[in-house]
């Protein structure tokens, strides 16, 4: 995400360092009680890595008008600028920021980010569609994060974020494009739709059981779609995400598979070429 410019005015307590050395100064967070065991593990260990001033803020304020919709989220990070910020919902307080901060330390762990292509942009696509790029690439980040940090948070029992997960589901099962195939005039917009419900279907699938009513729901309006993401997943799954490497391995393989997609199901090479200005690194 760029760097974001806060112009707000929001009730906030600076956090004296402790003396269990946790490693929690240059820390500013709207609310305290959020400060649990789970929260200051996740930041001492990115405090291994930087000493960058954390910022935690009611999501409320989020001050960016390009991404109020962001506002339905539980929470939202950037380490863009000079400061780590997060924005923070009411909901599972503990559980999402533990989640952000999650993704914050895989960068400080190494682990790929995805990019823009500028030039492809440019020369082949146009800057007309930035916005439309920026979503993808924000989906596709989140999902490559999303298959390390739930897997983590599945591990840490002292979370409990049953709960959290199973409003997760609901919310991402949300997202899904359920229609049903529709008119030849709509049928590029809905391709482009299923390949997108691709990265909801992998974020699903590492709830195992939790999520497996949803999962078989879906199934039945889209077979093909569920069909692919099945032999899809299990190729990627046999490349991991346990390591940077294998992330940047699998983020490729899901990229050029989701082009592969496009390319079989004659979707507007226009549109599929969105998925050409993303890269791994």
């Amino acid at each position: 995400m760029h760097r974001l410019i806060l112009m707000m005015m929001v009730c906030t307590m600076n956090i004296m360092p402790k003396s269990n050395d946790r490693q929690i100064s240059n820390l500013q967070i709207f609310n305290k009680a959020y400060l649990t065991e789970n929260v200051l593990d996740v930041i001492s260990s990115i405090r291994k890595y930087t000493d960058k001033k954390i910022c935690v803020y009611d999501i409320k304020t989020f001050p960016d008008k390009r991404f109020q919709n962001f506002k339905n989220y539980f929470g939202i990070s950037s380490d863009k600028g000079e400061n780590i910020e997060i924005w923070l919902s009411e909901n599972f307080p503990e559980q999402v920021l533990v989640h952000e901060l999650l993704h914050i330390l895989l960068r400080l762990e190494g682990f790929p980010e995805i990019y823009r292509n500028e030039n492809y942009i440019r020369e082949t696509v146009g800057t007309s569609n930035i916005n439309l790029i920026d979503n993808i690439q924000s989906i596709l980040s989140s999902t490559i994060d999303h298959q390390i940090i739930y897997t983590r948070m599945k591990d840490n029992e002292k979370l409990e974020p049953e709960s959290y997960i199973q409003a997760l589901i609901e919310m991402k099962f949300k997202r899904l494009h359920k229609t049903e195939q529709g008119s030849k005039k709509y049928r590029n917009i809905e391709i482009f739709y299923r390949q997108q419900d691709l990265f909801v279907l992998f974020d699903l699938h590492i709830f195992g059981e939790l999520s497996k009513k949803l999962q078989i729901e879906y199934s039945k309006m889209h077979p093909e779609l569920v069909s692919f993401f099945n032999t899809l997943n299990t190729s990627v799954q046999k490349i991991g995400f346990d390591s940077p490497i294998q992330a940047k391995k699998s983020a490729d393989y899901i990229i050029t598979s989701i082009i592969r997609f496009g390319d079989v199901n004659n979707l507007d090479r226009r549109i599929n070429n969105l998925w050409r200005c993303l890269f791994v690194k």
